[in-house]
């Protein structure tokens, strides 16, 4: 779930930074400087989001609910097993397995979406940053062989 949550991140950052860059609509920057190489930052994702109090609260938060669900399951199984006919028991396990598919389902939206709005922070934040240092672009570390100026310590001191 980790690598997924920050594949997700990443991928929403890469994204979230380029769009603008290939957009036809743009007119072309000139250079920042006599050699013609425009200013190009990068950020170590996986840094930022490890070090994220939100992302952090978020975990931690999604971990409760699933101890929340494990209990559930407890308490559900220990009531079906209580129950002597077959065809109540029966009864009693489609709607608790429904009542879980429902809770577990609208505890993974509420998280994605929180993820989500992680995200568009540190989008909003990335943008912000690229603009107060004169940018013209800032890739993921890991999309860049050489080259670019680390900005990953700038962009965790304003995400923490």
């Amino acid at each position: 779930m980790k690598l997924k949550m920050k594949t997700f991140v990443a991928c929403a950052i890469i994204i979230g930074m380029c769009a603008p860059a290939f957009s036809a609509a743009q007119p072309a920057k000139q250079p920042v400087n006599s050699t013609g190489v425009k200013k190009i930052g990068v950020i170590d994702v996986k840094k930022v989001v490890s070090a994220s109090k939100e992302v952090e609260r978020v975990k931690k938060e999604n971990e409760a609910n699933k101890k929340l669900l494990v209990s559930y399951i407890k308490l559900s199984a220990e009531k079906m097993n209580k129950e002597k006919d077959q065809k109540k028991r029966e009864e009693m396990k489609k709607q608790f397995t429904n009542e879980l598919t429902a809770k577990k389902e609208a505890m993974d939206k509420v998280y994605a979406e929180k993820l989500m709005k992680i995200n568009n922070d540190m989008n909003v934040q990335v943008s912000n940053l690229a603009k107060d240092k004169n940018y013209d672009l800032i890739l993921t570390q890991d999309a860049v062989l050489y080259g670019g100026d680390d900005l990953t310590k700038d962009l965790i001191k304003l995400v923490k």
